[in-house]
C-alpha cells in the first residue's frame, strides 16, 4: 500500500487522512524518509527524524508536498512512546514551520492539538523542545495567547479523541 495514496477520514493523525503523492516530492529520499515515519521498529524512525533535518536545512523553501506529509507524520511522532522520537519531532516542527512561514498557517489546525499537549509532556526534554519550538513560530507573547484563543477548539478535540476513542496501546499508534 502506497503510504501517501489519496484517501480522507476526520483524525489528523489517521494513516488514511488525506495524503500527498509521491509525484509531489522533489527530492526522492523524502519519500523513503516519511515511508520510515510509519515503520515499527523505533531506531528506524529515529534515524528518519534525523535524515529529514538536513533537508529541511538545505531547502530554501519548504514544498507544500513535504508539509502536508508532516501534519500527517507530525501527529503520530509527537505522542511516541520513544522519547528520542518524540524530542526530535519537535525540533522538526519548529523548523519546519519557521521555514515555511505563513505557508504553514493552513496546517496549523491539523497540527496544533498535538503540538500545544506537548508543551505538557511528561518528558521535561520533550517539553522544553515543543516550547523552543512554539516560540519559534509564535513569536511575540501576543501571538502564543493568540493561539490559544484561535485553536482552543481544535485543542479540546484532540484532546477528546484521545480521552474517549484511544487507548493507552492506540494513543501511539507506532508503539512499541
Amino acid at each position: 500500500m502506497n503510504p501517501f495514496a489519496s484517501s480522507t477520514t476526520s483524525s489528523p493523525d489517521s494513516k488514511s487522512q488525506t495524503e500527498t503523492d509521491n509525484d509531489e516530492f522533489s527530492d526522492p529520499s523524502v519519500i523513503i524518509i516519511f515511508k520510515n515515519f510509519n515503520k515499527r521498529d523505533a531506531t528506524t524512525r529515529v534515524k528518519a527524524l534525523n535524515d529529514f533535518i538536513p533537508i529541511l536545512e538545505t531547502q530554501k523553501q519548504v514544498e507544500d508536498a513535504v508539509l502536508h506529509a508532516w501534519v500527517i507524520a507530525y501527529g503520530r511522532l509527537s505522542s511516541d512512546v520513544s522519547r528520542r522520537i518524540r524530542i526530535l519531532a519537535q525540533d522538526i516542527q519548529g523548523r519546519l514551520c519557521k521555514s515555511a512561514g505563513k505557508r504553514v498557517a493552513i496546517y496549523m489546525k491539523q497540527m496544533i492539538g498535538p503540538f500545544l499537549i506537548s508543551l505538557y509532556d511528561v518528558d521535561r526534554a520533550v517539553r522544553t523542545h515543543a516550547q523552543q519550538a512554539f516560540d519559534a513560530i509564535f513569536t511575540t507573547q501576543e501571538k502564543r495567547s493568540q493561539a490559544w484563543q484561535v485553536y482552543h477548539e481544535q485543542v479540546l478535540e484532540y484532546l477528546l479523541d484521545i480521552i474517549f476513542r484511544k487507548t493507552p496501546e492506540t494513543f501511539s499508534e507506532l508503539g512499541d
